[in-house]
């Protein structure tokens, strides 16, 4: 029910975003110190610090995903990255890296050759 919850607000919270990124973006990060129980604070505090300088390139692609992406491409990389990745995710694989003791890798790349026979186990 949690994920669920959270899914939502994180929704809702895309769509305040999507009306004005450029004023809005630093208002979320506000809400999220406020909300946050300190398990994305690592996270919190390098947007910040892309999102203080104007002139970060980071911040300039960041909003660079309003006027050239699709809306509902940019929507569906918001719950892919944001909600599903990090917000839901992270925790996944923190208890996951407890669990089978080792690293567990945010993104798996595979990337099979012609050669390969799709039978791997």
């Amino acid at each position: 029910m949690s994920n669920l919850l959270n899914s939502t607000a994180l929704k809702l919270a895309y769509s305040y975003l999507n009306a004005n990124p450029e004023r809005n973006i630093p208002k979320l990060l506000g809400w999220l110190d406020r909300f946050d129980k300190g398990s994305l604070q690592s996270t919190r505090d390098a947007i910040r610090k892309v999102v203080e300088d104007g002139d970060n390139n980071w911040y300039r692609l960041i909003l660079s995903l309003w006027p050239d992406l699709d809306a509902g491409v940019r929507r569906t990389l918001f719950n892919n990255f944001v909600i599903n990745g990090n917000i839901i995710g992270a925790p996944l694989q923190e208890e996951n890296c407890k669990k089978y003791g080792c690293n567990v890798p945010w993104a798996i790349l595979m990337d099979p050759s012609s050669a390969c026979n799709l039978k791997c186990t």
